[in-house]
């Protein structure tokens, strides 16, 4: 910067940027003065746009050259040749009356455009049924690392809104480089209806985000996703569709549902074994077991067996080779032996058994027995979720 005119020891210098280029306040920006050793000078950053220098009681040179170094400013994903700085000078230090001596404009440098990247989304709550506080599992997956400083903004279809109140939740992730925190916001931005958090994910290209939400009517959903850095869009997705169902759903007690695991050492991997309590009043299709969020589901260890049994007592007669015998087939134990390996999908921390009306007996009680789960690390008092449903999504 060369002034070319008289500016008085108590005036300023301010240069105004573009809003493309970022908040500089929220970004941290800082700025730097090179050629000012002999003067008093000083700069700062007090508002989103615009860069001031005080004089501070010195006097500029007319003829030499100045430099304002500026960090932290966020280059836009846009052509740049329509855009404008603006350097102002002024009579006094109190830049706000606007008591200019000169203005001039300046063309920034040409900036390489970058194409938007698309991502894919998959999103499923654990139980499609509709009214539901279902576990929902969203999936991104991009074809280059998430940048630093991301917001994820994931936006959901507005009947969610009726359901779910606006504010803070809890959510969680599968990777734990993904999240800032542990908190994530429903609000309303532009009419629409968002889920975001803060990421945390700059050497990965995929993550995961767990938050519960209560299912709308039934109905088919579309959601989309889009990723922020310092306010710059740079990663975004198509709509991708959910179906909830319409058929309501009974709720049982904790005394119909009986649980063992073995082994039972943190870290160690462990088959459990679930007592469900016959059902007479129908023959369910399909069974969903979720997990607490802090069990891992080993899928390339994961064997899933159904038993039926008029034995009650099955769990008396359980210890790790007991286990093995039944869950393996060799052999019975206690009367009991395996009836099936039905077919199943995991999604997230939920394991889907599908088709299985033709192994189960509504006056026998039913024993499901799956290995391949990591006990946790430590203790907490954590509740899984067993459910029978007649339709599949």
């Amino acid at each position: 910067m060369k002034t070319n005119h008289y500016i008085p020891p108590n005036g300023a210098v301010s240069i105004t940027i573009p809003e493309s280029y970022g908040n500089m306040v929220t970004n941290n920006a800082t700025c730097t003065l090179i050629g000012f050793s002999l003067t008093n000078a000083y700069c700062a950053i007090y508002t989103p746009s615009r860069i001031d220098i005080y004089l501070n009681g010195s006097q500029l040179d007319q003829n030499s050259t100045y430099t304002i170094k500026v960090d932290g400013l966020q280059n836009p994903n846009s052509n740049s040749s329509g855009l404008i700085f603006y350097v102002s000078s002024y009579f006094d230090n109190s830049i706000y009356k606007a008591r200019k001596i000169c203005e001039n404009q300046i063309t920034p440098p040409s900036i390489n455009v970058k194409a938007i990247r698309a991502c894919t989304l998959s999103w499923q709550p654990n139980y499609s049924n509709q009214g539901y506080n279902a576990t929902y599992t969203f999936y991104v997956s991009c074809s280059d690392q998430f940048r630093g400083d991301s917001i994820l903004y994931i936006t959901l279809p507005t009947q969610f809104n009726s359901q779910n109140k606006i504010g803070n939740l809890y959510c969680t992730s599968y990777e734990s480089s993904t999240l800032v925190n542990n908190l994530c916001t429903l609000s309303l931005i532009n009419g629409s209806f968002v889920l975001s958090t803060s990421l945390d994910a700059t050497s990965q290209s995929s993550l995961s985000i767990i938050t519960n939400l209560i299912n709308p009517v039934n109905n088919t959903y579309s959601a989309s996703a889009n990723i922020m850095s310092k306010g710059v869009l740079y990663a975004s997705t198509v709509q991708q569709s959910i179906k909830i169902l319409s058929t309501s759903y009974a709720k049982g007690g904790v005394k119909d549902v009986f649980l063992m695991n073995n082994p039972k050492e943190a870290g160690l991997m462990a088959t459990y074994v679930f007592k469900v309590t016959p059902i007479s009043s129908f023959i369910p299709t399909n069974m969903g077991i979720t997990f607490p969020s802090n069990f891992y589901i080993s899928q390339t260890d994961l064997i899933v067996g159904l038993a039926c049994s008029t034995t009650s007592n099955l769990f008396a007669a359980l210890n790790y080779d007991n286990i093995q015998k039944i869950i393996n087939n060799i052999s019975s134990v206690a009367g009991v032996s395996l009836t099936a390996y039905p077919t199943f999908t995991v999604s997230g921390n939920t394991i889907f058994l599908s088709n299985i009306n033709g192994v189960l007996n509504s006056s026998q009680w039913t024993y499901l027995f799956v290995r391949g789960i990591k006990n946790p690390s430590k203790f907490t008092s954590v509740n899984f979720t067993l459910s029978y449903y007649v339709e599949t999504v």
